[in-house]
């Protein structure tokens, strides 16, 4: 494990495609605006994550923030079939 926090989104709103192909996001690292997951009120907070692109058929872009944005994140799901009904 590498300690690191990851963000999904979809591609298309890296790369404004309408419809696909969605292409592929040629940038190696996205300037956004977040909204803060821990805060009290709306609070957006400006951050810079890595873009880790699975393809360019794939509506889904990968992201990675360079420390961890969550101050309370949820607990990892189990790696094997406990809990499952």
């Amino acid at each position: 494990m590498d300690n690191r926090e990851y963000w999904i989104t979809a591609k298309h709103v890296l790369t404004g495609a309408k419809h696909p192909p969605y292409g592929s996001v040629a940038a190696k690292s996205v300037s956004l605006k977040l909204v803060n997951p821990g805060g009290e009120e709306l609070e957006w907070i400006p951050v810079t994550l890595s873009v880790i692109d699975p393809g360019p058929d794939i509506d889904i872009a990968v992201l990675a923030a360079p420390q961890p944005l969550l101050t309370k994140p949820l607990p990892s799901p189990s790696t094997d079939s406990t809990g499952l009904i």
